[in-house]
């Protein structure tokens, strides 16, 4: 699914954020394209210099009336919602529909709003049935979906996260998903993004685990900087999960992401000391001036 909302936004933080920083930013270049198993696709980092602990990932959380007819999935030249069956969500594209509901609108059951530092949610049912096992495994145990938390419905909610990435060294990577039921994730780059999905419920074989590395084709070789992250999910019916960890170099297997290394925005880097100094004498300079005037 194409998503026009999300890079123009995080374009928009960069310029507000670093006006004057020009040299902490990397030229914005053509967007990346799927490469072959025989190449390493590689990103470049919006900016290079951690300065800080990460607080987390901007998140957005909506759940919908269970009878609401409203999505514009096609399916079969039919739109979903104007079907007598076509009730909830049916595809990541309805999620910025539900997303926009007002307050008092009987069709909005419950929303919530925050910064998370751990992107893994699920719902009872989910919990109850399979969550039996502990560690970084598909089956455990995970904190419920903030709405369902609120409203006690389990279906027909949404999410989208928002924000940044540092990547601490240089080296082969690969982001894993494990969900229930349909999600976009892209890792944006300065020089472009990567992108994996299961964009709709069609077809859907319930919960499944994919990967970064298995959506362009290839290993993801990383340079060490920010990176930005967008996560778009929604569960339709019953059982709901979402996780999301990587492959770290080096490593023998799949962990979580630690929310020390996730940015609600980009950290404005640390003035160097050559910068203090200019600063420091142009102030003695101004001062100067206005004594001999």
């Amino acid at each position: 699914m194409p998503n026009s909302r999300h890079p123009q936004a995080l374009h928009r933080n960069d310029n507000a954020i670093f006006h004057g920083l020009a040299a902490v930013l990397l030229m914005a270049g053509a967007v990346f394209s799927s490469a072959t198993a025989d190449a390493s696709p590689m990103l470049d980092p919006y900016a290079f210099r951690n300065t800080s602990t990460g607080d987390g990932l901007n998140s957005q959380w909506v759940q919908t009336a269970n009878d609401w007819r409203f999505s514009d999935y096609v399916y079969n030249g039919e739109r979903i919602g104007d079907t007598s069956w076509g009730s909830g969500f049916w595809a990541v594209s309805d999620i910025a529909t539900a997303m926009a509901l007002n307050a008092g609108d009987p069709n909005l059951v419950a929303r919530a709003q925050g910064i998370t530092r751990d992107l893994s949610f699920a719902n009872t049912l989910y919990n109850d049935g399979w969550g039996q096992g502990t560690g970084w495994d598909k089956d455990h145990v995970r904190p419920l979906a903030p709405v369902v938390a609120d409203s006690g419905q389990e279906t027909n909610y949404a999410a989208t996260f928002t924000g940044y990435i540092y990547i601490p060294q240089a080296g082969v990577y690969d982001f894993g998903i494990f969900v229930d039921d349909a999600f976009t994730l892209s890792l944006l780059g300065g020089n472009g993004s990567l992108v994996v999905g299961r964009e709709t419920f069609i077809g859907s074989s319930g919960r499944d685990f994919y990967t970064l590395s298995g959506s362009v084709g290839g290993s993801i070789e990383l340079a060490a900087g920010f990176y930005g992250i967008e996560l778009d999910y929604f569960n339709r019916l019953e059982a709901g999960v979402l996780e999301l960890g990587w492959w770290q170099p080096g490593q023998t297997e799949w962990t979580p992401i630690s929310g020390d290394l996730l940015y609600s925005a980009l950290p404005v880097p640390e003035p160097s000391s050559a910068l203090l100094l200019l600063i420091a004498g142009g102030a003695l300079v101004a001062n100067r001036r206005r004594r001999h005037r």
